[in-house]
């Protein structure tokens, strides 16, 4: 039997061609499939992270909100405030009539009061007010009391108190208003907060008794010679520097004043500090 290899070669040739084009054609319909669809999972997944940046974003925001509400709350709380308690910068001779009022009432006297025009720094103005006021400690006490109650952007500086040879005491003050420029838009104007407290009060003595006055009555400068008790109170009769007078409860003792007189001596009050003298001493 003749076998016609020629004959066989061409047939197993032409299936091997229908097999590559087989192939070829799953191939082809595969990456007609495949290749979109990738794309089109790389675009999702595109998006998604987009979607998670966003959401992320977005949490960030709802989580900032609270504090970022009270934030704006606490503004808005403290412009309120400026409007209510900041005087305004022409206002000064109102606020300089109601501190000389205030001294009045507390029997205090101004014996100086300058000021330094509208200052200002970034963020604030300020008027300078330099004051220099006599009076007794605890007149003295509620004058600075009441001021820092009257005018709540009122800062003090500096305070000195001197003592001297009346029974006054010398209160000099450097204080700093703050103040609103016409440049600000405000809604409420200041008026002066109304109401005075000048209730007597007990105030402690914070600068102690004069060191002179003291002196004087360890080294029998000042001395309780006698005490006698008629029908309107006791006379206490005092030496002095070598001159004897007779005194009463309200009389002034060299820097201090008398309290009270008993059988046994006097009381003298010294910048609040009570000083007993008994008959000799």
């Amino acid at each position: 039997m003749e076998i016609n290899l020629n004959a066989i070669k061409e047939k197993i040739t032409v299936k091997v061609i229908l097999v590559v084009i087989v192939y070829l054609l799953a191939f082809a319909t595969l990456l007609a499939f495949y290749v979109p669809s990738r794309n089109q999972a790389s675009a999702l997944q595109s998006q998604l992270d987009q979607e998670y940046l966003l959401h992320a974003s977005l949490q960030r925001v709802i989580e900032r909100r609270g504090p970022l509400t009270l934030q704006k709350q606490e503004l808005e709380d403290g412009i309120a405030w400026a409007e209510r308690n900041m005087p305004r910068a022409k206002q000064l001779p109102l606020l300089l009539q109601e501190m000389q009022r205030v001294a009045s009432l507390l029997l205090v006297d101004l014996a100086r009061v300058e000021y330094i025009p509208v200052r200002n720094d970034q963020d604030h103005h300020w008027i300078t007010v330099q004051v220099e006021a006599t009076g007794e400690y605890p007149s003295l006490y509620q004058f600075i009391d009441q001021l820092k109650q009257k005018f709540a952007t009122l800062n003090l500086r500096h305070v000195v108190v001197e003592s001297v040879v009346d029974p006054d005491i010398v209160l000099k003050l450097d204080m700093d208003f703050y103040v609103a420029v016409p440049e600000w838009e405000m809604e409420t104007a200041w008026e002066i907060p109304a109401g005075l407290n000048i209730s007597p009060i007990t105030v402690v003595n914070r600068f102690g008794a004069p060191s002179d006055f003291l002196n004087d009555f360890y080294y029998n400068r000042i001395r309780l010679l006698g005490i006698v008790q008629v029908v309107e109170g006791g006379r206490a009769l005092v030496s002095q520097q070598g001159q004897e007078q007779w005194k009463r409860v309200g009389d002034v003792v060299g820097i201090g004043r008398i309290t009270d007189i008993d059988q046994y001596g006097m009381v003298v009050d010294v910048r609040g500090v009570r000083v007993r003298i008994g008959i000799g001493g």
